[in-house]
């Protein structure tokens, strides 16, 4: 390999934190360089890989807290993500090609979850039943307000009132006012209902959060 060629195979490596190459990259390079990189196509070869290595990203992390019975396995199981670990005290941690989430369980201590799913996210996601008790919900506006209070700047939050599919579900609008959620201020937040069974409104929560994430 001349000496072009191993200076941008040690620039991609800086790129990735690595020297080690996939082995398809590096069949590309070894191609892109047999002849010196004289034949247009070789050369196409080895910058559609550099192009495909470069501008690869690292997964969106999200955290997804609700309580039990709220629906965030079937919520899991709708969007096809695959729990990959689980952590203690029954906290999971599901990914696709883009997203990994950590779920978990708003207990007593709904901060110290946050805290164990991870230090660093991207976006918060909570999962509420709608036909959840009134009591129930003013308990979540007690713990979550100030939890959400003490995110990072710039991690938007999204509310998916689940299970509204129910004849006895709450309203998105009775569900704000519940959680006191038009108190929140400088966070992007949203709130969506769905139901994670039929999977009515829960990709138009997810664009919203693509957007914001964006």
């Amino acid at each position: 390999m001349d000496t072009t060629w191993r200076t941008m195979c040690m620039i991609v490596a800086s790129k990735r934190g690595t020297n080690k190459f996939p082995a398809c990259v590096a069949l590309a390079l070894w191609d892109g360089a047999s002849t010196k990189a004289s034949k247009t196509g070789e050369r196409k070869g080895f910058f559609s890989s550099l192009k495909s290595l470069l501008t690869t990203k690292p997964l969106v992390e999200m955290a997804l807290l609700g309580a039990p019975g709220a629906g965030k396995s079937a919520f899991l199981k709708f969007v096809k993500y695959t729990v990959v670990a689980s952590l203690p005290r029954g906290f999971e941690i599901a990914e696709n090609k883009t997203y990994r989430i950590k779920t978990g369980i708003i207990g007593n201590t709904p901060e110290h979850a946050v805290q164990l799913l991870s230090s660093e996210f991207h976006a918060l996601i909570l999962m509420f039943d709608s036909c959840d008790t009134e009591e129930r919900f003013q308990y979540y506006k007690t713990h979550l307000l100030a939890l959400i209070c003490s995110l990072p700047p710039g991690v938007p939050v999204l509310c998916l009132a689940n299970k509204q599919d129910f004849p006895d579900a709450k309203s998105v609008a009775a569900v704000v006012d519940l959680l006191g959620l038009h108190s929140l201020r400088n966070r992007s937040w949203y709130i969506q209902s769905c139901s994670c069974i039929t999977g009515d409104g829960i990709y138009e929560g997810l664009d919203w959060l693509r957007h914001v994430l964006k």
